[in-house]
C-alpha cells in the first residue's frame, strides 16, 4: 500500500522519517500501520489537501486534511541596559 501525502501534509510510518510517500508492506494480503502526519505550513495561510491509500487492485481511499498556518511569536531575547 502506497500512502501519499503532498509537501504540507508529509507522512510517516515510524513517526520520525516523513515523506511525501511511504509504503506499508503487505503480507498474505494484509497490511497494518500507523500513519503520522505531519503539517508543516509554509506561510500563513489556510491548507488543505488530500492523503491517498492505494494498492494494486484495491480501490484508493483519500482522507481529507487542513490546517492553519499561524504567526510564530519569539520573545524578545534578554537585554541589558547600558
Amino acid at each position: 500500500i502506497t500512502v501519499t501525502g503532498t509537501s504540507d501534509f508529509m507522512v510517516s510510518t515510524d513517526g520520525t522519517n516523513f515523506a511525501t510517500s511511504v509504503v506499508v508492506p503487505q503480507s498474505g494480503g494484509s497490511a497494518s500501520a500507523t500513519i503520522t502526519v505531519k503539517f508543516g505550513p509554509a506561510a500563513v495561510q489556510t491548507y488543505s489537501g488530500t492523503i491517498s491509500n492505494a494498492s494494486t487492485g484495491a480501490t484508493t481511499q483519500n482522507v481529507a486534511c487542513s490546517g492553519e498556518g499561524v504567526q510564530w511569536f519569539f520573545p524578545p531575547t534578554n537585554l541589558v541596559g547600558s
